[in-house]
């Protein structure tokens, strides 16, 4: 399990997140499926979804066990940190 340490520390759904263990290993291609649907429904259109800042903050809420809805209310840098991470892991 890795850790994001947060810049901007988020108070959501009156408790305060100064960090975000997540663990994208432990995602199965169902996990992906499924959120692939999710942010299609959201009406999120990209050609290649791996690509897709929407898509790659879904991973990540997934793999922390939070709310998507969480990860838009991160802090800019924040979330770039968390959708990099989904990307290098998509590019190991």
């Amino acid at each position: 399990m890795e850790k994001l340490i947060l810049k901007k520390p988020l108070e959501y759904e009156g408790k305060k997140y100064e960090e975000l263990q997540y663990d994208l290993d432990k995602l199965t291609g169902d996990d992906l499926l499924t959120v692939e649907a999710e942010v299609t429904i959201s009406g999120t259109l990209a050609p290649v979804m791996d690509l897709s800042k929407a898509y790659q903050a879904a991973v990540f809420a997934r793999s922390a066990k939070i709310d998507y809805a969480m990860m838009r209310k991160l802090s800019a840098k924040d979330f770039t940190n968390a959708t990099s991470a989904v990307m290098a892991f998509f590019g190991e």
